[in-house]
């Protein structure tokens, strides 16, 4: 699978998994790879834990057996935050397309949590761009009002626009998410 097409739900599903279910085997493996024990024993430990405990257990038995002492385990328990949070960022880089990458890097294409990368159309009041969500990690459509922003009249007619094709669900039909005012 293309890590750059994971969808918001399922990166999280990742990370979730990773950080409540991955911490008693990780930290164990860890306490293997820096030659606190061996596997066999790490796995003759695991046996021992029902599957409902919570992930702080492994450590009790580590330090209670004597594998480690509890500064050992609290420095591996860190070490273990560090790599699951830098794995989380590369997950979340390689979900952000390089077109959206490059877009970030200019501030104009900026709009709190939206990035403007192409425009695609425009119409008599207003001008269609393609953008990307930051927030939910997918690409959106950004439609401004081109006229000026104090004629009051133009922007309730625009919001009134919004709201009506927020209400409606066809195929044909792009659904609002979102409205608001942006001005620089």
């Amino acid at each position: 699978m293309d890590p750059r097409k994971i969808s918001p739900n399922a990166f999280l599903r990742r990370v979730t998994k990773s950080l409540k279910n991955g911490r008693r085997r990780n930290v164990g493996e860890l306490a293997v790879a820096r030659g606190y024990l061996s596997n066999s024993r790490l796995q003759e430990i695991l046996v021992r834990l029902p599957a409902s405990e919570n992930d702080d257990t492994l450590g009790v038995i580590l330090v209670q057996d004597r594998i480690l002492t509890a500064s050992q385990y609290l420095y591996l328990s860190e070490e273990l935050e560090k790599i699951e949070l830098e794995e989380a960022i590369l997950i979340r880089r390689q979900t952000t397309p390089p077109e959206v990458e490059k877009a970030m890097l200019n501030p104009d294409r900026s709009m709190g949590r939206y990035v403007l990368l192409d425009r695609i159309g425009a119409g008599g009041m207003a001008e269609v761009w393609k953008g990307w969500d930051r927030t939910l990690s997918r690409p959106v459509a950004i439609k401004f009002l081109r006229e000026d922003p104090a004629n009051r009249d133009g922007i309730a007619r625009f919001m009134r626009e919004a709201v009506l094709a927020g209400k409606l669900r066809h195929p044909n039909i792009v659904a609002v998410q979102d409205t608001g005012l942006w001005r620089n």
